[in-house]
């Protein structure tokens, strides 16, 4: 789905945004190594709250939010969806515009039965 790694993302944005490494680390308290090491890869991407800080420093818009959001999913590989359920997620990116939509709705079980029992019924293999 997306071109970049996280950590050539976070560089990259970074670069663009004309904030050298040193001030970059600065403004995330964080040092400036560890901050390398996320951007050569040789890290896995932080804690959600410091991928906050990062888009927060970088004023990343909505969309490359998400974009970054999920390249660190990617590159952590969380261990509460199978391999196959993730590797289908991100193949189809429209899922995941779609589950974004749907949390911003506060979609309830009973509205998230209808999705499911329209697809059902629409959609046999």
């Amino acid at each position: 789905m997306f071109y970049l790694k996280y950590g050539e993302c976070l560089k990259q944005k970074r670069i663009e945004k004309n904030i050298n490494a040193k001030t970059m680390a600065e403004r995330l308290s964080i040092s400036p190594a560890y901050l390398s090491s996320l951007e050569n890869g040789s890290r896995r991407a932080p804690s959600f709250a410091l991928q906050e800080k990062i888009a927060e420093a970088l004023s990343l818009t909505e969309d490359e939010r998400y974009q970054f959001y999920d390249l660190a999913a990617e590159n952590k590989q969380p261990p509460i969806l199978s391999k196959d359920l993730t590797e289908f997620i991100y193949q189809n990116p429209q899922i995941i515009k779609m589950l974004r939509y749907a949390m911003k709705c506060h979609l309830t079980e009973k509205e998230w039965k209808d999705v499911a029992g329209f697809v059902y019924k629409t959609y046999k293999y």
